[in-house]
């Protein structure tokens, strides 16, 4: 009798776990259907992307939020990254909010990086996307005082990279569980972007080297005047990344806006952003 009880019992958790994944499936591809796909081609790698348009064409020029994925989201099938739990508070939150916005979600491939500061594979990544950034500023009528970056894990770093390269570009950027490594950065150059970021203190998941370097680098845009909303979490990495992107966090992110600048910094940003 135990051992027909355990049976049972074991069929239900199965066939729960099975119920529950195909849930899980058929969200994923709800989701997947609700955006629309591109690839950007340029002279040495096509960069797939999907994107989302959130109460567009009433005549004002919507924002644009640009989501870096983490490592798992590498690849070419533009499928891969929108496996990000990131992404789903995003999107969920520009919906709730109904926001003039288009999200879009570039994909890395699995032998580049977002954050990579030299290659022998033609351009970086981040020169590549502040081409397709700008690209798609043009093509979608962009506010240009409202353009905001975001990513976790190894996206994270890449927000970091991207927001040292090219400061003026972005109205807010959102690093999440993400080092800044001081010998590939300029405080200085990152300190011009508002940034909201969350640090994950977490020993057991962060060594500590890497948040001594962190702290470094947070005295450093401190010391340059960056305008900031940062967050320690004592918790693991992934419960980190699920929850950083908070309606809080969106709010203050989004409530910045380059028209918002001091005066002597309004002049710099009136015209669109060019391609180098």
């Amino acid at each position: 009798m135990k051992k027909v009880l355990l049976f049972v019992a074991i069929a239900i958790v199965s066939f729960t776990e099975v119920f529950a994944q195909e849930n899980k499936e058929k969200e994923f591809e709800k989701f997947l259907a609700a955006s629309q796909e591109g690839v950007y081609n340029t002279q040495y790698i096509d960069i797939p992307y999907r994107y989302f348009k959130f109460n567009t064409g009433k005549g004002e020029a919507p924002m644009l939020v640009v989501y870096l994925h983490d490592s798992k989201g590498n690849g070419q099938l533009n499928r891969e990254q929108m496996h990000q739990y990131g992404l789903r508070m995003v999107y969920d939150y520009l919906q709730r909010h109904n926001q003039n916005a288009i999200l879009v979600v570039p994909q890395c491939r699995k032998d580049r990086y977002w954050y990579e500061n030299y290659t022998t594979l033609g351009e970086t990544m981040n020169k590549l996307m502040y081409r397709f950034i700008n690209d798609f500023i043009k093509e979608r009528c962009i506010d240009v005082n409202r353009v905001y970056i975001m990513g976790s894990s190894s996206g994270g770093t890449g927000v970091w990279n991207i927001v040292s390269k090219y400061p003026k570009l972005f109205a807010a950027a959102m690093p999440v569980a993400a080092i800044a490594y001081r010998k590939y950065l300029s405080a200085s150059s990152v300190a011009r972007t508002p940034l909201c970021f969350v640090v994950c203190n977490d020993p057991q998941w962060v060594a500590k080297e890497k948040l001594i370097e962190m702290n470094t680098f947070i005295d450093l845009l401190k010391k340059n005047g960056c305008k900031m909303n940062c967050t320690y979490l004592m918790d693991n990495l992934y419960n980190v990344i699920n929850t950083s992107f908070s309606d809080d966090r969106l709010d203050w992110v989004f409530s910045q806006s380059k028209g918002n600048l001091p005066q002597e910094n309004k002049s710099k940003n009136r015209r669109r952003v060019r391609l180098p």
